[in-house]
């Protein structure tokens, strides 16, 4: 949850229907999370209080969603950057066809090991 220190706490007038309550009493509530710039707006109650509850909530869950982005977002490039240099390392011509050409003997030696099949003559 995120400190009362770093929220900053607006009381203001909703709008909609609600009649002189709503053009009275200052019931909507405007938070802001001073680190990270978020604000949210609730208006969804009568009260101002129930209001307040919901309003930390919706906040406390849009700063969770950031830094949850955030280290996906990190983890992401960290992944991008092993891969490169992953095929940064790839092994040279030489070593690739000598690789190969011991293949293609073991696949030859494999092939000779096979049953004469008598039925395709």
């Amino acid at each position: 949850m995120t400190r009362d220190r770093n929220i900053q706490e607006v009381f203001i007038r909703a709008s909609g229907p609600g009649g002189q309550n709503v053009n009275k009493v200052s019931t909507a509530v405007r938070l802001v999370h001073i680190p990270t710039g978020i604000q949210v707006k609730c208006q969804q109650c009568r009260t101002q209080g129930q209001n307040r509850v919901l309003a930390r909530e919706l906040l406390s869950k849009a700063v969770k969603q950031m830094t949850a982005d955030a280290k996906a977002m990190a983890t992401a490039c960290r992944e991008r950057e092993r891969r490169r240099q992953r095929i940064e390392r790839a092994r040279p011509k030489a070593i690739k066809e000598k690789i190969l050409t011991n293949k293609k003997k073991q696949s030859a030696r494999k092939i000779a090991r096979r049953p004469v099949d008598v039925s395709r003559e």
